[in-house]
């Protein structure tokens, strides 16, 4: 089959049924003849916006039009239409490229030093698969309390550039340690609090098969990932957020899983962290992300998967502009005052910009 077009109808719920994102793809049966890049078109609600909005009854009675903004009820809508690029590779996103959007990327290639993915593995938080065992924000009530008690970092922390602590924060039982760099699990027995505690749900935790055939214990953690890169400085960004939320771990934290984190493999690659966190949490990568991948789900919400922020640009640290992005990070890091720390947001993203000389 030849792919003919897209509609990509975004969050406009214009089926009854529980469908909130739906696409509809048509093709034709393979007759030989030289391929045409299929049309695309995508419908997304808009939150805020300066443009004036058609008023229409439906989508469908402009979505073939030349109109690019319109109104449906009170809900806003922005129809970007291009063609699906099949001269990329097999592997990449499908999105709507445009002249415009080709040629803001191509800008912003040519002005990139390394990609996120060139500084270290982007990996998932830990994976319990007994979470309501392993994690909780109420054990200051347990006596004894379990000696292998961690903070974790969820998506509840998530702001940019810093933490926030929740009312109540969640701990978890990490009973795994390193050894020569390699993860391991914690001889249970040298932890009688936790050990009390977890044999209370030992059948629940036995009974997960694919834990106990790979050969692990009982009481360990499915995805515990490797104990000795927790302590090293890391960017952690939950998987699902309207804006960017990248912040900066410099406390040795566990991250969970609904949210990534990198950590450079090379430590002199550390002060890198602070420039990936100034690209990670500008306007500039809002405009990248919808450009590149446009992989919005309900409400405006982006998916920040690996495959996607792997990809986000980095510019050359040598030149002053990154120089003056990682100061900028680390003061909007150590301020308390939300006035200031706009201010600083602001001048971030104009040099953000101008680092990859796009508007």
């Amino acid at each position: 089959l030849d792919i003919q077009s897209i509609y990509d109808l975004g969050d406009t719920k214009v089926f009854s049924s529980a469908a909130v994102l739906p696409a509809l793809v048509f093709s034709k049966k393979n007759n030989n003849q030289i391929k045409v890049d299929p049309e695309f078109i995508t419908v997304y609600e808009v939150k805020k916006s300066k443009q004036d909005h058609k008023e229409v009854e439906t989508i469908f009675s402009e979505i073939e039009d030349i109109t690019q903004h319109i109104k449906v009820g009170k809900s806003k809508f922005e129809i970007i239409r291009g063609i699906l690029d099949l001269s990329s590779s097999k592997n990449n996103v499908w999105t709507v490229s445009t002249k415009e959007s080709n040629s803001w990327l191509s800008k912003v290639t040519m002005n990139t030093w390394k990609t996120f993915k060139d500084i270290g593995p982007i990996r998932v938080g830990v994976k319990s698969t007994a979470d309501k065992v392993f994690i909780r924000d109420d054990w200051d009530s347990f006596d004894p309390k379990p000696e292998l008690i961690k903070y974790l970092l969820t998506s509840e922390c998530a702001q940019q550039f810093k933490a926030i602590r929740p009312n109540k924060p969640k701990e978890i039982i990490y009973p795994h340690t390193s050894e020569n760099g390699k993860k391991k699990a914690v001889d249970i027995d040298q932890y009688p609090a936790t050990k009390q505690y977890l044999e209370v749900y030992k059948e629940q935790l036995s009974s997960r098969e694919y834990l106990i055939k790979a050969g692990r214990n009982w009481y360990e953690l499915w995805v515990p990932q490797n104990p000795s890169l927790w302590c090293k400085p890391k960017i952690v960004f939950p998987d699902i957020s309207e804006k960017p939320k990248f912040w900066i771990d410099l406390e040795g934290n566990i991250v969970n899983c609904e949210c990534y984190w990198i950590t450079p493999d090379d430590s002199k690659d550390n002060e890198l962290l602070w420039l990936c966190l100034a690209v990670a949490n500008s306007r500039f990568i809002e405009q990248f992300y919808d450009y590149k991948f446009n992989n919005k789900l309900y409400s405006g919400k982006r998916r920040f998967m690996k495959q996607y922020v792997e990809e986000f640009p980095i510019p050359d640290p040598e030149l002053q502009n990154s120089q003056e992005l990682i100061k900028l990070s680390k003061m909007i890091y150590n301020l308390l005052d939300q006035k200031e720390s706009s201010k600083l947001k602001d001048k971030l993203d104009e040099l953000v910009f101008k680092a990859f000389a796009v508007n």
